[in-house]
């Protein structure tokens, strides 16, 4: 009875140390890789294949936003992108990874031009802007917000006032000027 016994205990001590070197292992993997707001991951993009490489995008200038059609945080900066009008002002571009292949493909090529690790997939959103890297729905809306900035205060005064105006007010606008017709 107390060979059973020893056994037990002895197999309850082995499977905790290797509960706890688990734990540490992807405690260490996932503290690698530096993201600062909630993400969600693509894994379905390898470089295995030469002939599958997508190619980095190679303008300097210009904002790619990688996102995935559920994931919630994309969604965030989608809605923000939209609110403060930044698609047109900053020239965005946006290319969904869940069900694209080839843009699931260029967004671990992009990832891994920055320095990532790309082993256990690429989270989402990801903006690929100007040569840089950014993850995260916080880094990139504070990223974009900077660059707003930085366009309205180049704008006239009249351009930067219609576009503080909600598009809404516009419609409305319309509509009164009509009637008065």
């Amino acid at each position: 009875m107390q060979e059973n016994q020893k056994k037990i205990t002895t197999l309850v001590i082995v499977g905790i140390i290797v509960v706890l070197m688990g734990a540490i292992v992807i405690n260490s993997q996932s503290s690698s890789q530096q993201t600062t707001a909630p993400t969600e991951s693509i894994s379905g993009a390898t470089s295995e294949s030469s002939d599958q490489i997508a190619q980095i995008p190679t303008t300097e200038e210009g904002i790619i936003i990688y996102y995935g059609v559920t994931c919630p945080h994309c969604k965030d900066v989608d809605e923000w992108i939209e609110r403060e009008q930044a698609e047109q002002l900053l020239g965005i571009e946006q290319k969904e990874v869940y069900e694209n292949r080839d843009n699931a493909t260029e967004l671990t090529q992009v990832a891994i031009s920055c320095g990532f690790d790309t082993q256990r997939g690429v989270g989402v959103p990801f903006m690929y802007a100007n040569g840089d890297c950014y993850i995260g729905k916080i880094e990139i809306v504070d990223y974009l917000e900077e660059q707003l900035r930085s366009v309205e205060s180049e704008l006239p005064e009249e351009e930067s006032l219609e576009l503080e105006q909600e598009p809404e007010s516009k419609e409305v606008e319309t509509e009164l000027e009509v009637i008065k017709e």
